[in-house]
């Protein structure tokens, strides 16, 4: 199976870009995937998105998009207390850092803002408490009270060697309306329960 360049513009957006996209072409991503679909969206289904769980999903055959291979989903939640919430979701990919993010440079969305920290590159927005999103260089620290930073990043997978995460982070002090906005998956899931 093949996606468009366009799927990595929408995914590296980390906004539900990339759930809407799931949706629009759903059947195509049933055939490697188990995908389930909510009010306008739809998203990849993990066993577990907690710590410590299941939370990744090989894809029954790679994915080629801007001459890669998406190999599995991946969809983690950590709950740091007093650090606040991460969430994580995105994709792996056979290769190194450097030469995944030459192949999908030009078409990661406000590319010109991406830059390198430490071992990965990243772009990331911040959003203090509930006004817009900024366009922010911050640290590789905790995000700190009543803030809430949006990253996309390429970074090397901490415990396989030659696979790298494309993945979207939500951290901070996660508002229910910016889960909702950004992730409705999770806020579908939610509803459900």
């Amino acid at each position: 199976m093949s996606a468009s360049d366009d799927f990595i513009t929408k995914f590296s957006a980390c906004d539900s870009g990339l759930f809407a996209e799931l949706k629009s072409d759903d059947i195509t991503w049933r055939k490697v995937a188990p995908v389930e679909i909510g009010d306008g969206a739809a998203w990849i289904k993990v066993p577990d998105r907690k710590d410590g769980g299941k939370n990744e999903v090989l894809l029954q055959s790679p994915v080629a998009v801007a001459g890669m291979e998406l190999l599995s989903y991946f969809d983690e939640i950590l709950e740091l207390d007093s650090i606040g919430s991460y969430y994580f979701w995105g994709f792996t990919v056979k290769g190194d850092v450097s030469s995944v993010e030459k192949k999908i440079r030009a078409l990661v969305f406000d590319n010109g803002r991406l830059r390198r920290d430490g071992p990965a590159f990243v772009r990331t927005e911040l959003k203090v408490g509930r006004g817009p999103w900024q366009k922010a260089n911050t640290a590789s620290a905790a995000v700190g009270a009543g803030k809430i930073e949006r990253v996309f990043l390429i970074e090397p997978h901490e415990s396989r060697v030659n696979t790298v995460r494309l993945s979207c982070s939500l951290q901070g002090t996660l508002l229910p309306e910016v889960i909702k906005d950004v992730r409705p998956d999770i806020a579908f899931d939610t509803e459900k329960k």
